[in-house]
């Protein structure tokens, strides 16, 4: 049980950090700053996003924003149930 929720951690963290890279670079190619503080943690990724929509790169919907933030809460949900067990 505890290496498939470890699977699906892994699977959601991966995806989700594939979209906030790619994201990123396209900042760093604008030379759009984004500090290293900005992009640590849990939250890390959210940061990124949210530059990236306010430099007008990213135009989400509510939907999307919505769906992004339950990702990265569930991520963390997950990795505490996993501490828990183990």
């Amino acid at each position: 049980m505890i290496d498939r929720l470890n699977m699906i951690i892994s699977g959601l963290k991966n995806a989700v950090n594939l979209t906030v890279e790619n994201v990123l670079a396209r900042l760093k190619e604008m030379k759009v700053e984004v500090t290293e503080e900005d992009t640590a943690g849990d939250w890390g990724g959210w940061s990124v996003i949210s530059k990236a929509i306010d430099v007008g790169i990213l135009n989400l919907s509510d939907a999307d924003i919505n769906a992004m933030y339950y990702v990265f809460r569930r991520c963390a949900t997950l990795e505490e149930m996993v501490k828990e067990h183990c």
